[in-house]
């Protein structure tokens, strides 16, 4: 199994803000292994314009690929989640 460097998601994390709407969107469905055509029909946007959204996403968070996108995404998902726990709401 390949060790992710974590600590390339912080600059992700603080670029997260920049990113549209579509391609918040995009990013969440390609995290769960959605294809560009899925994803497409599920928008009602072309696959290549996913592609589009996707290469803005990976540029933006300045990751590499789909499986540093869903790494992210689990990260980020952990580290709310922790927030609510010392913050006594979970």
């Amino acid at each position: 199994m390949t060790r992710v460097d974590l600590s390339k998601f912080r600059h992700a994390a603080l670029a997260l803000d920049t990113l549209g709407a579509r391609e918040r969107a995009v990013m969440e469905r390609l995290a769960t292994g959605a294809t560009q055509k899925s994803i497409g029909i599920e928008l009602g946007i072309s696959a290549s314009t996913v592609a589009t959204h996707r290469r803005r996403v990976l540029e933006k968070l300045e990751l590499a690929n789909n499986a540093e996108i869903a790494v992210f995404i689990h990260e980020q998902q952990r580290a709310g989640i922790a927030e609510l726990q010392r913050a006594g709401i979970l």
